[in-house]
């Protein structure tokens, strides 16, 4: 293949191209447009012209937030790429609407298949009525049509303007919407790689509340108040746009993805450029010029394994903007090296050992186009770009660093975690304490209010312990208690359930999804085990062993399901079997 990368003035620069290539079919070329210059007149000409010039050839465009040409950045440029096939074949699809994105991409996936497709580009509109879009949705509806291809590209910008953008083909001009293009050849080899160059430093922090994209509570405390504590006055006044230097960083489907603020509500909430989900875990992360060396080095690397004949690169405008001067820096991975041609997006597209596409944001993404393998050139290109030995120790300094800031914070994590479960763990009986079975039940009756799915909770109290430990000491009612804990933490371990330690001598199970019929047979379990241990009391009243009275609920909650209300009455339930003689169950459901 050839591609072509040209500064669009007037129509003369087309009909060079048009000139020195008259003979290629239109269903082996694509025509890629990145344009900084927002009129609608000029793309209209320029569509016009494209029509005229290269009939019934695959046209998509897109706006953006600056060009990047054979490794240098530009602003306020019409970049056209011209990609020239010998044998794969190219398929345009525009859907203009965005209002259900998933089944936009599903649509579009279907118009796109072909037979040995191998990639597709994808060009979103980054904005609607001036609010980020997250094109997810879109993404995963063209991924499951097409099945195993990967997918790149990535969202209009408009300059940082943050009002609209827009799509574009040949002939069609929209603000809602996308635009694809499948890359189809038995030849055809497509190659993905990123940089991202942030890494996570501190400790990991807890989404404590959000819905969607809008943040709430980070540790319990607005993002607002999180940032000011850890980050400093300086940084929270300048949010959301300081924000970006010190993006947050979470693991999603195996990567580390990096996600910054976009708005800031009066209450010290965020908007984020991504969705969260209650429960996740983030770590602030930052990037200095060593780091940014290292990335592009290793990126560098990785596009000399492609061995490509083409290159485009899809990048976030928010690295433009944090790295300023060192844009260069991150762009030395592409320069040079052919021809190459991209922009600056609103958030840019990855698929991952093509199974899953990712909407990235602050990540520079390539996509590598080649239909030869010759491997003889690569080898002869990674020879020739060997680092100088004064670069060498430069980045093995910062893998150094890199690597002790890693292991210094995977180790205070695990302390951090240590720590966390020595806090909610009951020093007697190991099981949960009352403080951590208080905080779980809690999330207990919010979760099952949802789903209305039935919550059990089995509060049981030990027959007759005083009397025990008046009689064999304390010591021996100690190893009685840890006995039972032991009995009671081998019955109850599914993962959403818990056992814990309620005070002295009462223990509690928090049964999750759990109806009537199912509590009642871990209740009988537990009561007719512990008989079985012949655990020796010989001044019970009721038996020769240790014996223990349960009051089991079935409760289906809702919004204002009190947590004490569902305690009293569980614990009714326990005063009833004791009252009635011990060493029984009783058992009620609350509707």
């Amino acid at each position: 293949m050839i591609c072509r990368n040209i500064i669009y003035r007037t129509r003369s620069d087309i009909e060079i191209i048009k000139n020195e290539y008259s003979t290629w079919n239109p269903e082996n070329i694509l025509i890629q447009v990145f344009t900084g210059i927002l009129d609608y007149h000029i793309i209209q000409k320029l569509q016009k012209e494209l029509r005229e010039l290269f009939p019934g050839t695959p046209v998509m465009g897109m706006s953006t937030a600056g060009e990047i040409l054979n490794g240098e950045s530009r602003n306020n440029s019409i970049l056209i790429s011209f990609s020239f096939f010998r044998t794969s074949r190219i398929k345009i699809c525009l859907i203009d609407q965005n209002e259900n994105l998933h089944e936009a991409g599903v649509r579009m996936g279907k118009t796109l298949s072909q037979e040995e497709t191998k990639a597709a580009i994808l060009f979103g509109c980054g904005l609607k009525n001036g609010k980020f879009i997250n094109s997810e949705p879109l993404l995963g509806g063209l991924k499951e049509s097409l099945g195993e291809v990967m997918i790149a590209g990535g969202q209009a910008g408009d300059n940082g303007i943050g009002h609209s953008t827009f799509v574009f083909t040949e002939s069609v001009l929209t603000e809602h919407g996308a635009v694809g293009a499948s890359l189809s050849g038995k030849e055809l080899i497509a190659r993905h790689a990123f940089n991202l160059s942030w890494i996570p430093i501190g400790k990991k922090l807890t989404i404590s509340k959000a819905g969607g994209s809008h943040v709430q509570l980070i540790e319990d405390q607005t993002p607002y108040d999180l940032y000011s504590h850890y980050l400093g006055e300086d940084i929270a006044r300048d949010l959301p746009l300081s924000g970006a230097e010190f993006p947050l960083m979470i693991e999603r489907m195996g990567l580390q993805v990096a996600i910054h603020p976009l708005k800031i509500h009066p209450d010290g909430t965020f908007e984020y450029i991504h969705d969260f989900q209650e429960g996740e875990q983030v770590q602030f992360c930052y990037c200095n010029a060593g780091l940014l060396s290292l990335g592009a080095e290793q990126l560098r690397h990785r596009i000399v394994e492609m061995n490509p004949e083409a290159l485009f690169i899809y990048s976030c405008v928010s690295r433009k903007w944090v790295l300023g001067a060192d844009i260069t820096m991150d762009l030395s991975s592409v320069k040079g090296r052919m021809q190459s041609a991209g922009c600056y997006c609103y958030g840019e597209y990855y698929t991952h050992d093509n199974s899953y596409a990712y909407m990235f944001s602050q990540t520079q993404t390539v996509l590598g186009l080649t239909e030869k393998t010759d491997e003889t050139a690569r080898l002869e290109e990674l020879k020739k770009n060997e680092l100088s030995a004064e670069e060498s120790r430069q980045f093995r300094t910062m893998r150094v660093l890199h690597r002790l800031v890693e292991t210094s914070t995977r180790e205070i994590e695990s302390m951090n975690r240590e720590l966390v479960n020595l806090s909610r763990r009951d020093s007697l009986t190991t099981l949960a304490n009352r403080r951590y079975f208080d905080e779980r039940l809690k999330q207990e009756i919010k979760r099952h209010s949802r789903s209305r799915m039935p919550l059990s909770l089995i509060l049981m109290d030990v027959d007759y312990f005083k009397n025990y430990n008046d009689t064999y000491g304390h010591v021996m009612g100690d190893q009685a208690l840890m006995k039972l804990g032991k009995l009671i933490r081998s019955i109850v371990k599914r993962p959403d359930d818990l056992a814990a330690r309620f005070g002295g001598e009462e223990f509690v199970c928090i049964l999750s999804g759990t109806p009537k019929e199912g509590a009642a047979v871990v209740g009988k379990r537990i009561r007719q085990e512990l008989e079985d241990l012949q655990i020796l009391h010989s001044t019970s009243g009721i038996s020769n062993v240790i014996t223990i009275s349960m009051g089991i609920l079935t409760a289906y909650c809702h919004k204002d399901t009190a947590q004490a209300e569902l305690l009293h009455k569980c614990d009714t339930l326990l005063y009833k079997a004791k009252k009635e003689g011990r060493n029984r169950i009783v058992q009620e459901d609350d509707i």
